[in-house]
């Protein structure tokens, strides 16, 4: 979110005297000190959230045969990442760069809203993504039936979640009389309620579906693991269960863990995945929303050259994100390189595939 307001609102230092005006100037450099690590900053997340990103929107994209639910969210949270990269932190790094927004007031609207679209989008389908494993894992029959109207229902809610906020930076966004692009909201006691709104909604809400997800499927696990059941979803093993009650106390527990496991390999892979991946997004926006919200509400007091610093840090979970869905999936990233460079070497249409578990 755009803390330049927040800003420009800063106690203003006294300069009545000598003292005051060497401690004022001694500021303003820290300030541009602070502000050009910031920009430097801004451009290599710009780099890195753009290739990392692009890489796997492209690999998922040319990757038909090893799409799952879990690659259709990765997907969608990919493609907004990539758009925090190549819109916020670009228009960010060019703005600080420049010193004042050049592209007037409509553009300045156009892109605050893409803005906090793909910012709240990739948090919002992170949530959904986390929803989508417990259901998973709690329903595995119902979840299987459900087909794709599940995921595309939690994504399309994820998105959608969103609109307030582009009509709010629709409405009030404009370039200031000091050449910046903010929102710029009509009474002073509105910015309270608009930022704890924005924690609510953008870190607070997601934080806490997010943990009742993991703690639950720890929970469904645990139970499930000490009733010696399978959680894969299969309605055979399922039936198989459901009528002949005294199978599951009979059998040894060592015979029923042998037997494939809890959980599929493929079904464990993705949950370790999403909860690393959700472990990023609280460990990378806990520092930036606890700082906004303490200096907001005067806990603590403001001081301009961490504030921008800590503004640019904010989209590392953007970085985060492609980085431990690579890790993971080594070798899909393996064979798409192999492909990529065989098709450069030769025009055969020999292609290597390898399965993967639908998750």
């Amino acid at each position: 979110m755009d803390q330049d307001v927040i800003i420009d609102n800063l106690s203003n230092i006294s300069s009545d005297n000598t003292s005051g005006t060497s401690t004022s100037n001694s500021n303003n450099e820290d300030i541009k000190t602070y502000k050009l690590a910031a920009t430097i900053l801004a451009y290599i997340l710009t780099v890195m959230i753009t290739v990392l990103n692009g890489t796997v929107i492209c690999v998922l994209l040319k990757s038909r045969k090893d799409r799952n639910r879990l690659h259709f969210f990765v997907l969608n949270m990919a493609c907004a990442d990539f758009l925090v990269g190549a819109v916020m932190m670009l228009g960010y790094a060019i703005e600080n760069t420049v010193g004042q927004w050049l592209a007037g007031n409509i553009f300045c609207k156009v892109y605050q809203a893409c803005s906090v679209l793909v910012t709240c989008g990739s948090n919002n389908i992170l949530m959904a993504l986390s929803v989508d494993r417990f259901l998973a894992i709690a329903m595995p029959l119902k979840f299987m039936k459900g087909g794709t109207k599940v995921h595309w229902a939690l994504v399309s809610i994820a998105w959608g979640l969103t609109v307030p906020y582009i009509i709010m930076f629709i409405l009030y966004c404009h370039v200031s009389l000091a050449g910046t692009c903010e929102i710029n909201l009509p009474h002073n006691s509105w910015y309270k309620p608009y930022f704890d709104s924005v924690f609510a909604v953008q870190y607070l809400f997601p934080a806490l579906v997010i943990t009742f997800c993991y703690v639950g499927i720890c929970v469904i696990i645990w139970r499930k693991w000490k009733h010696g059941l399978q959680l894969s979803g299969s309605a055979k093993d399922s039936t198989k269960f459901s009528k002949n009650p005294d199978l599951k106390s009979n059998r040894p527990q060592r015979e029923r863990s042998v037997q494939g496991g809890l959980l599929p390999k493929a079904k464990v892979r993705s949950i370790k995945l999403t909860a690393i991946i959700c472990a990023a997004f609280i460990l990378c926006w806990t520092p930036y929303f606890l700082y906004n919200f303490l200096g907001v509400h005067e806990l603590i007091a403001y001081k301009s050259g961490p504030t921008y610093f800590m503004q640019v840090l904010c989209p590392l979970n953007s970085v985060a994100n492609p980085v431990a869905f690579i890790i993971f999936n080594t070798k899909m990233f393996g064979l798409w390189y192999k492909r990529t460079d065989a098709s450069s070497i030769s025009n055969s249409n020999m292609h290597q595939v390898t399965e993967y578990d639908t998750v």
